[in-house]
């Protein structure tokens, strides 16, 4: 009969750290890779970036031109948008792929 060294997930053997991650560990605990600056983080902030100066565009043009309703809609779709891809709440994750 043998006996199984390794820990089930989750939880650590004697002398090594958890690194989170594992079924055990509650969501909060969990190890997230999208926090960082990597490239895609960059990436986002390009596309938001050229988003808010096209959207920044369209309200000055609807401002000349008296579009007070185009105007409207422009200024809270761009809130809108930079809300949902900046705020880290989870609950508007879904948002995200609209």
């Amino acid at each position: 009969m043998s006996t199984s060294t390794t820990a089930p997930r989750g939880t650590s053997a004697p002398g090594e750290t958890d690194r989170g991650g594992g079924l055990g560990t509650p969501p909060d605990l969990r190890t997230s890779h999208s926090r960082g600056f990597g490239p895609g983080f960059v990436v986002k902030l390009l596309l938001m970036a050229l988003i808010n100066a096209f959207g920044l565009f369209g309200v000055l043009a609807a401002w000349a031109a008296g579009s007070w309703g185009i105007l409207a809609f422009l200024l809270v779709a761009l809130v809108v948008a930079d809300l949902v891809y900046f705020l880290p709440a989870r609950r508007i994750l879904p948002a995200k792929y609209l």
